[in-house]
């Protein structure tokens, strides 16, 4: 299992930290991704959840000032 989380506040960097280690854990043989964008209470500079959806894996979004998504 593979448990990533990603910035939904920032621009590319978040992003492409996303996709290096997507790449890894693929040539590792991960199995599950979950993808865990956070700062959901800020305005969105990427789509995440988009990114998400097209590769098929699991996504949800959390906001620790908000407490969104924290149970």
């Amino acid at each position: 299992m593979l448990l990533l989380f990603c910035d939904l506040s920032t621009s590319k960097s978040s992003l492409e930290s996303l996709e290096y280690w997507l790449r890894e854990g693929k040539d590792n043989g991960a199995g599950l991704v979950v993808i865990v964008g956070s700062k959901s209470d800020m305005k969105k500079i990427n789509d995440m959840d988009k990114i998400a959806k097209d590769k098929g894996l699991m996504y949800f979004e959390t906001s620790a000032k908000s407490g969104d998504g924290i149970n």
